[in-house]
Order: structure tokens, then sequence, then C-alpha cells
């Protein structure tokens, strides 16, 4: 497991369909992330804001091609949660820790939380981790 100054990633302002420094969504600082520390180009999808009211699970039948489903948190899996009405896992971050991640929120910038917050606990859906990496 690398080392990874998290800080770097900090502050970035959130754009959907955002790939960059200049703006990114929570799908995009796994590619940003993925890429500058490990070498690895995660597939990218164009999809729509509210992708997830049309039923299709983006993340279920796309982007975890490039995943494998893990029981627990290691440092630098993805975690995924929940909408707040809908069972389908919409948001994403990166373990930081065994309860903090970074992540993309829609009205802010790139940020640290903690999956034992009360409003994440009740969203947490799933850990994931790069095939082959983490």
């Amino acid at each position: 497991m690398i080392d990874v100054d998290m800080t770097r990633y900090l502050g970035i302002p959130y754009a959907h369909g955002g790939r960059d420094r200049n703006g990114i969504d929570c799908y995009g600082l796994t590619i940003l992330f993925f890429s500058e520390n490990y070498g690895i180009d995660c597939p990218d999808y164009t999809y729509a804001p509210d992708w997830d009211s049309n039923g299709f699970d983006y993340i279920e039948n796309e982007y975890w091609k490039t995943f494998e489903k893990i029981e627990s948190p290691v440092r630098h899996c993805v975690v995924t949660f929940r909408g707040f009405a809908s069972p389908i896992e919409r948001h994403i971050g990166i373990m930081i820790d065994d309860i903090s991640f970074l992540h993309a929120p829609i009205k802010g910038n790139t940020c640290v939380e903690k999956t034992t917050h009360r409003v994440w606990s009740r969203q947490l859906g799933s850990y994931y981790k790069l095939k082959g990496i983490v």
C-alpha cells in the first residue's frame, strides 16, 4: 500500500461529470485518485445528474467491472452510499482509514467525513477494492 498525501485532494469544487481539479464529481475523484497514485485508468462513464431515478444502477452494473466487493474497509478502498429515499448506491468516497473517507459532495468542495457520522452511517452501502491493487 502506498502513502498518499490526501490533503492534495481537499477543496476541489464539485462539478457533475468533472474529472480534474477544476471541478470533480465523486466518480471523477475516484478516477483522479487511482490515476495519480496507482497509474490505473478507471473506465469513465457519462450519466445524467439524476441517473438513479431511472432505475439503472451504474455502480452495480458498470463501475465495479474494475472493483470487487469486500466485507470491511481498508485504506484506499472505495465506499458507497445509498440515496436518502433509494436503495441504489449512488455516491462514492475513498477510505483514508477505517472510518474516514474523502469524497466530493454535490454542494461543496472535496472533504473528509466519517462513516460513523449519523447521516453517513444510515446511508452506508458497500466497500470495494480496485482489483489487483488495494
